[in-house]
């Protein structure tokens, strides 16, 4: 965890996530692929969630022999450094992406629905 100045919001905590995803977010462009979470679990006993794309979530579910949506893992070793491949981005910018992405989201699923309801 740690501060810095975002020119958008000012002082703000670190979200750490993808290295693809904090360049989506970071250039203010919309998310347009896949996203998962991964849980680390630290030499301190406690866990920490991240988002990442799907892509560095196959590479990581390969390189650790992982399955299933979200990605846990216990190794420590593994965990540390799957958290320093992660990249520290505003964590006000990163709320803000993803309540976009979630409202894009459900303007598809209100749009698909529409659909279907016309084609009846």
């Amino acid at each position: 965890m740690g501060l810095f100045k975002c020119p958008k919001h000012g002082m703000q905590l670190l979200t750490f996530v993808s290295p693809k995803l904090a360049e989506y977010i970071q250039k203010s462009q919309t998310v347009d692929f896949n996203i998962k979470k991964i849980c680390l679990n630290l030499d301190d006993g406690k866990q920490s969630m991240h988002t990442v794309d799907e892509d560095f979530a196959e590479e990581v579910s390969k390189k650790y022999s992982l399955d299933g949506e979200t990605l846990k893992i216990n190794n420590v070793e593994a965990a540390f450094d799957v958290y320093c491949s992660l990249t520290g981005i505003c964590s006000s910018c990163f709320t803000e992406s993803m309540q976009k992405l979630k409202k894009i989201i459900i303007f598809q699923i209100l749009n698909s629905t529409w659909r279907k309801l016309d084609d009846k």
